[in-house]
């Protein structure tokens, strides 16, 4: 949903393609404010997720699903105004005869998360940061984010990039 940002605590799910059962599972017993961090080895050609899971995800104060597959139902759950990341849409539907693993690492694209790591996702991308690195990248964040600031308001006093960061100006 374009314009969403998450942050939160991962609550993570193993499924199986074109199964959305342990969905389904995490939904029920994940806490208000985690996030669901769902594999499904990427299948695209069947939707894992469509409005009735996440209205029920809303419900119980989950605060977004990062799904490593497709969804269905787009508008309505735009409707919904909750915050869904994915790969993709379909209009097919899910089986729900297997029922997945939930809190174990899950493997996104390279990426393994672990229960309980921070997850931040946005229009940019998502972003995972293991549970006990989270202070350490919270301060060099707060380094890059200064540093920008710096940045910004020397553009807003007339500087040039060029002048900003040094950089060799070429012949046009």
């Amino acid at each position: 949903m374009a314009g969403s940002a998450r942050l939160g605590r991962a609550f993570t799910v193993r499924g199986s393609r074109g199964e959305n059962l342990a969905i389904h599972q995490a939904v029920a017993r994940a806490r208000e404010g985690e996030i669901l961090v769902v594999g499904v080895e990427g299948e695209e050609e069947i939707a894992h997720c469509g409005d009735l899971l996440v209205l029920a995800a809303a419900q119980r104060g989950i605060c977004g699903i990062i799904l490593d597959g497709s969804i269905r139902d787009r508008r309505a759950i735009a409707e919904l105004r909750f915050p869904i990341f994915h790969r993709g849409t379909s209009p097919r539907r899910p089986t729900k005869a297997v029922p997945g693993q939930l809190g174990i690492p899950v493997r996104l694209r390279g990426t393994t998360v672990n229960p309980g790591d921070y997850v931040c996702a946005d229009d940019d991308g998502v972003v995972v940061v293991p549970a006990g690195e989270a202070e350490s990248i919270l301060a060099s964040a707060a380094g890059v984010e200064e540093e920008e600031r710096s940045i910004e308001r020397r553009i807003l006093a007339g500087e040039t990039a060029i002048e900003i960061f040094e950089l060799a100006e070429g012949t046009a």
